[in-house]
């Protein structure tokens, strides 16, 4: 009978057996011979010295199955505590039929697997035939997902061979520029040409990966810190931090363009696109070579279930990448899912374009019009939410990948859905500019009480910090699936996003409050902090890539991964450094070359101190300014 399958007393629902010796197994064709023939063919061999030809008869072939339950139709949406009415809960606390009818209902997306390893020579179609059988037989509904044969050529697609032949034009190009750059140092040549071809090096980008003497220390540096890190904090349960995202963005946005109108709401526009499209597109390539790659990172039985899918999405529609429009594609058709972020922020950065240039010239009546998209933005999210009858929010428990792809079809990923948020980011980001601008000796006594103000800020902070945690919650059967009806749904999902966005303009409004007293407080020095700045300006490709790291890390087990506490620690601590690390080296070789190179900048060292020593008397603005004019590649939010 031979050993049970691994996991089978803690209820595994899978059993992979070893991939790798199933593939490797080769048969080969030899006639039936008696010993003494054997002998003499191997005496004959001994003499010509010439091996015998291997002549293979089959090889292995790992093939998968899966079993399912017949169950009732499904919920729209369901979560850990949902019980399927067929199926009744018995009076006894702890049986097995307690047990089956509670965790019933995730067989509508979780399978029984068996994988089994037979001869190349039975087809797909052989092997169905059996399982049939056992259907009759046991009422059970299985299928073969696939059968895999380890092929002794690899296939490369079109798509394929021209994304590696850019990667190794790039990288060779870049290679033998740093070598020319070196080279030129020695000799101390400086020309905007020569400057330019040095800031395409990759010496030059670890200059600017690592340089943080050009940060200014004002009143906006501890914006710019937590608009560049705060896309760590994305690894929570609430999806209401990304809000957090999109009204950063809006808030940098109108902060960095007040007085200057459309042309400058246009450049801004651009420079955030040069700098997130160069990492997108590379990470897009890197998706589209990923399959290349499954004997050198020794995939294992569930590679086919992680890679091919998301793969094929970027070979085909990868190109979508180039105009962020990929969030109006579904979800199963996206190549980088998680980008429909940067896609919705350029969408409403387009949108409030001409929006931006009315705020600029009518401040206080630009409030209303501001008010006025708050609330289409809540009444466009109610409709949405009541008429396809939505959760009130998208929760992580919500297991079905179905229902997840529903929601982020529908309604998540779609601009409109965070135009609330967008619009008191602007209002915030104008307001908070304004006030800097302000001579605060005109201003009451009132206002000059740092004591006051202090508390104040205190207080309304705490506020904020309660109807924040309210928001993620205030409502705990909803996480275990009690979802409430639609129109309480339509409220929250409208109301929780405006509330949430609020309390984060605060604190928007806190760290870029202008108090002569706090210029260096403890929040300021810590977010200020060397290191800080570096891993911000890895956070964007940390960001980009960590999906792609869980993606290999899930495709290259060997068995099951039986988890505990210690166990989810290590992976998250391990792929955070991975992810992290993998993001350095990506962004020397490929992403800050391709930022200079879009950018055509003059990145010459000389040039900006000179212009860096000129700016610094001016405000905080003005240094801001000479950063983006000179083009020293400081990641500030606007070109996050």
């Amino acid at each position: 009978m031979g050993k049970p399958p691994a996991g089978i007393l803690e209820g595994a629902v899978t059993s992979f057996g070893n991939y790798h010796e199933c593939v490797k197994v080769r048969v080969p064709d030899d006639e039936d011979e008696d010993d003494e023939d054997l002998f003499a063919e191997e005496e004959d061999e001994e003499k010509n010295k010439k091996p015998k030809e291997f002549k293979e008869f089959f090889r292995g072939k790992y093939c998968s199955l899966e079993f399912k339950p017949s169950l009732p139709e499904k919920p729209r949406f369901y979560g850990f505590e949902t019980r399927l009415p067929a199926i009744p809960k018995f009076p006894e606390k702890e049986n097995v039929l307690n047990t089956f009818s509670q965790w019933a209902v995730f067989l509508n997306f979780i399978a029984l697997r068996f994988d089994i390893c037979i001869p190349s020579l039975c087809t797909k179609d052989d092997l169905q035939k059996i399982l049939n059988l056992v259907q009759k037989l046991s009422e059970v509904r299985a299928r073969v997902l696939r059968c895999e044969v380890e092929e002794d050529t690899t296939h490369i697609s079109h798509i394929q061979v021209t994304t590696m032949l850019l990667f190794i034009v790039l990288f060779f190009s870049f290679g033998f520029l740093t070598v020319f750059g070196i080279c030129l140092g020695r000799c101390k040549i400086q020309s905007p040409i020569i400057n330019f071809l040095k800031s395409l090096t990759w010496t030059h980008a670890c200059r600017e990966l690592t340089h943080t003497e050009s940060y200014n220390k004002g009143d906006v540096m501890p914006l710019k810190d937590l608009a560049l890190s705060w896309a760590a904090q994305i690894m929570t349960k609430s999806a209401l931090q990304f809000e957090s995202l999109i009204i950063i963005t809006a808030f940098c946005i109108a902060y960095y363009n007040e007085d200057g109108g459309f042309m400058k709401a246009i450049k801004q526009l651009i420079r955030k696109y040069f700098r997130i499209m160069p990492i997108v597109m590379v990470t897009t390539g890197i998706m589209i070579l990923l399959p290349l790659a499954k004997k050198s990172l020794l995939g294992g039985p569930t590679w086919n279930d992680f890679v091919p899918q998301p793969s094929q999405a970027c070979q085909e529609y990868g190109y979508i990448n180039l105009f962020f429009i990929q969030n109006f594609q579904p979800p199963d058709q996206m190549c980088l899912p998680q980008t429909w972020l940067f896609c919705v922020e350029m969408q409403l950065a387009l949108v409030f374009v001409p929006i931006m240039g009315f705020v600029s010239h009518f401040k206080r009546s630009s409030y209303l019009i501001l008010a006025a998209l708050v609330v289409a933005g809540f009444a466009i999210n109610f409709y949405t939410v009541y008429h396809n009858n939505l959760p009130p929010t998208l929760m992580w428990t919500l297991p079905d990948p179905q229902q997840r792809n529903l929601y982020y079809r529908v309604h998540f990923f779609k601009p409109w859905s965070h135009l609330s948020t967008f619009a008191i980011g602007i209002a915030a980001g104008h307001y908070c500019h304004n006030r800097n601008r302000r001579n605060y000796a005109n201003l009451p006594s009132i206002h000059k009480s740092l004591n006051y103000q202090s508390v104040a800020r205190y207080l309304i902070g705490l506020i904020c910090f309660g109807a924040m945690f309210a928001c993620i919650n205030l409502f705990p059967s909803w996480v275990l699936g009690n979802l409430p009806g639609p129109i309480l749904s339509g409220v929250f999902d409208g109301l929780s996003k405006i509330v949430w966005s609020l309390c984060m303009a605060f604190f928007l409004y806190a760290v870029t409050l202008k108090v002569e007293e706090e210029k260096q407080s403890l929040i300021t020095r810590a977010l200020s902090s060397n290191a800080y700045i570096i891993l911000g300006r890895l956070t964007l490709n940390a960001f980009i890539l960590h999906p792609i790291v869980q993606i290999v890390f899930l495709a290259t087990q060997q068995a099951q991964l039986f988890t505990s506490m210690i166990i989810a620690m290590y992976s998250l601590l391990g792929n955070t450094v991975v992810t992290y690390a993998f993001s350095f080296v990506l962004a020397i070789l490929f992403e800050l070359p391709l930022t200079s190179l879009l950018t055509a900048r003059d990145s010459s060292l000389a040039y900006t101190r000179q212009n860096q020593n000129k700016m610094m008397a001016g405000n905080v603005l003005g240094s801001s300014n000479m950063i983006m004019r000179n083009g020293d590649i400081e990641m500030t939010k606007e070109r996050f």
